[in-house]
């Protein structure tokens, strides 16, 4: 929930996941770049997201949907890493 609540912050970055109860997973969209490229950058500095296709994304995506991003936050990474993970996030796309 606070790495969602901070995506959802950033300008150019669209929080696509829905439902009721939701999962540490946050599924994202940019308006700038290539997903492909932010993992890239994300990983020379460590930080592991993902870019998986519409058919490995959420049951609900289609082809026509924006091209998602994927950040999986587990119990022991803390505020820190995350707030540091979604800088870069905001750095890459240039927001």
């Amino acid at each position: 929930a606070y790495a969602r609540a901070l995506l959802a912050e950033i300008p150019g970055i669209t929080v696509q996941d829905k439902g009721d109860a939701l999962s540490g997973i946050v599924t994202f969209s940019i308006d700038r770049g290539a997903p492909s490229d932010i993992v890239v950058a994300l990983h020379k500095e460590k930080i592991n997201l993902s870019a998986p296709g519409a058919p490995y994304g959420p049951l609900w995506f289609t082809p026509e949907r924006p091209p998602i991003l994927r950040m999986s936050p587990h119990s022991f990474n803390t505020k820190e890493e995350i707030d540091t993970a979604v800088a870069a996030i905001a750095k890459a796309t240039g927001a």
